[in-house]
Order: C-alpha cells, then sequence, then structure tokens
C-alpha cells in the first residue's frame, strides 16, 4: 500500500500493488539485487486524476541479526516510470458540459529508503514487513508516498 505525501497528497488517494524482488546474499547482514512492481494510486474527490508506477530498481539490505528475527534497513534506488490519467466532465456553465481526457507519461529517477524485518518461518520461507519512504525525483517537484508492505521470501 502507498499513502501518499506532499504535493501528490491533493490529487491522488491511496495506492495499491505489488513488487518482486531478487536478492542475492553476500554474507549474512548484506543482500542486493533488483525489484519491480506495479503501483495504482487511486483517484480522491471524483477529480479523475490517477496515477501509476512501475518501479525498476536496484534493491540493498542490512541486516542487524543473523536469527530468526532478523531486522534491517535498506533503500532502492533507480527508475520510475509513471503514467498520469485524467477524465472527468466539467461544467462550464452557458458553453455546456465537456468530457475531458488526458494521459502522460515520465520515466524518472527515484530512491526509498526502508526499515523492516524478515521473520522466518522455516529455513526457506520467511514473511517480510516494511515501511519505505518513496521519493521520485520529477522536473517540477517530487512525488513521494509512504509504503507498508507485506511479503514473503522464498530461498532458493
Amino acid at each position: 500500500m502507498g499513502f501518499p505525501v506532499g504535493d501528490l497528497s491533493t490529487g491522488v488517494g491511496v495506492g495499491v500493488g505489488g513488487a518482486i524482488s531478487g536478492l542475492y546474499d553476500f554474507n549474512s547482514h548484506f543482500s542486493a539485487g533488483l525489484q519491480t512492481g506495479f503501483l495504482n494510486f487511486a483517484e480522491t474527490d471524483n477529480q479523475g486524476l490517477t496515477l501509476s508506477a512501475i518501479p525498476v530498481v536496484a534493491v540493498g539490505k542490512y541486516y542487524f541479526s543473523e536469527s530468526k528475527f532478523k531486522p534491517y534497513v535498506g533503500t532502492d534506488f533507480g527508475l520510475y516510470f509513471l503514467k498520469a490519467k485524467m477524465n472527468g466532465s466539467y461544467n462550464f456553465g452557458s458553453f455546456g458540459t465537456y468530457h475531458v481526457s488526458m494521459s502522460g507519461t515520465e520515466t524518472e529517477l527515484g530512491m526509498a529508503p526502508t526499515v523492516g524485518f524478515e521473520y522466518f518461518v522455516s529455513d526457506k520461507v520467511a514473511l517480510d514487513v516494511n515501511a519505505k519512504y518513496t521519493n521520485i525525483f520529477t522536473s517540477d517537484s517530487s512525488i513521494a508516498y509512504m509504503g507498508l508492505n507485506i511479503g514473503f521470501i522464498c530461498k532458493l
């Protein structure tokens, strides 16, 4: 789930999506790899504005423990493919009501510092719970949202 903050919170509602990662454990305290996913922010107040983001990012995690419960800090850094859409009908008084539909795409750099934990329920399967603050650097301002994520890890 993505909760918009700053300027983004005035334009769109809560975002929902998913992601898939592939990480390599360099040692018991550090792993890194790649991640991609999809997040779609819903319209709010019937304004007709939606935003979707597809991140393709490098991921790094530092673990503070080697036990079944592994708290960590990390960061994502990479490209965010953004698409904004606006659909709505607007009343212009004596000129009548007009339907407007617009969309635009951008590719921008962004990063997301992360705090979380992994809890291993077996040798190969873990629960991953984290919070991350994503900041996408656009030309006019930044797009920012707070992500609360729950997922599963399967070790090969």
